[in-house]
């Protein structure tokens, strides 16, 4: 190897390691791969956050049957309430709403689906201090 990368991994505060790249050949990133590169890097962040709060999988262990992207999760009309809810109380929107719900169930080793029942029962608000 000639080259090494190390992106972080993170969602917002949350530190979830690193992603390393390697090449054959030296020298930096150009822009375009620059950019491929973290937006790969947000997309493992994601994926790793949706694999920890997945209902299907609660201990987050790996399962080779389970897709890494399960779009029936996204069916939960709770989760969608919810998403709903963050994206009224802080500004923004639908993609950052469902990703502020995930980081804080990530953060919190609780199950999107309860931190989704909390929002919609009004026992749990976001706010800009929980950035």
């Amino acid at each position: 190897m000639r080259a090494l990368f190390v992106i972080p991994l993170q969602w917002g505060v949350i530190n979830l390691g690193v992603l390393d790249l390697y090449r054959a050949a030296a020298g930096g990133l150009s822009h375009s791969e620059c950019r491929d590169v973290l937006a790969a890097a947000d997309i493992a962040a994601l994926t790793m956050l949706e694999l920890r709060t997945d209902p299907d999988n609660p201990d987050g262990q790996d399962d080779s049957d389970a897709p890494w992207l399960d779009p029936a999760l996204g069916s939960h009309v709770e989760i969608h309430q919810a998403t709903g809810m963050v994206l009224a109380q802080l500004g923004i929107d639908a993609t950052q709403a469902l990703a502020r719900l995930r980081a804080h169930a990530f953060a919190n080793q609780r199950l999107l689906l309860a931190v989704a029942a909390d929002v919609v029962a009004r026992r749990l608000i976001f706010t800009e201090e929980m950035r």
